[in-house]
């Protein structure tokens, strides 16, 4: 299921980077979208990714991340994932990959974000086979900045390292 034609619309005109080439197929796709306020949870998360395929299974699940810059322009896919895919056929292997935090992603790109986009994939299984998406857009709070959120954390490790060094 789709979202409404009367949502869609409305969203776009609340964030207009969703009706933008990178970002409007994606809401497309999406059953379900919400907003939601950036947190410490989110911005120290590492985005998942898990696939399997075979004759009679193609699982492909888990969440990916997009930047929205102050420009209005955006980076698709900005966050490293942790990662698994494997396959069910003779002589293959599983292949493992190391993510990055949402906030190590911001600093790496070294960009003004305004707001993140978060899809999660996959979301339905049926018969071995996963579908769907929802979408979030997260926005900072009131009054804050995302860049003063990576300079609180060069802060808190600075501390810490000076507390560890400090002997």
């Amino acid at each position: 299921m789709k979202l409404n034609n009367f949502k869609r619309k409305a969203l776009c005109q609340e964030f207009p980077f969703l009706a933008g080439k990178e970002l409007s197929a994606l809401l497309d796709k999406a059953e379900e979208l919400t907003i939601k306020k950036i947190d410490s949870q989110l911005l120290n998360s590492v985005p998942q990714h898990y696939a399997r395929d075979g004759s009679v299974v193609g699982i492909s699940r888990g969440w990916d991340v997009n930047f929205v810059l102050t420009d209005g322009s955006v980076i698709t896919d900005a966050v490293c994932q942790d990662g698994e895919e494997g396959s069910n056929y003779a002589h293959s292997d599983t292949c493992y990959r190391t993510g990055e935090t949402v906030l190590h992603a911001i600093d790496r790109h070294g960009v003004e974000v305004n707001f993140i986009v978060v899809r999660h994939y996959g979301i339905h299984t049926e018969d071995h086979y996963s579908f769907g998406s929802r979408l979030t857009v997260f926005k900072p709070a009131k009054g804050i900045e995302i860049s003063e959120l990576v300079e609180a954390a060069y802060e808190a490790a600075s501390i810490e390292v000076a507390a560890e060094s400090n002997f």
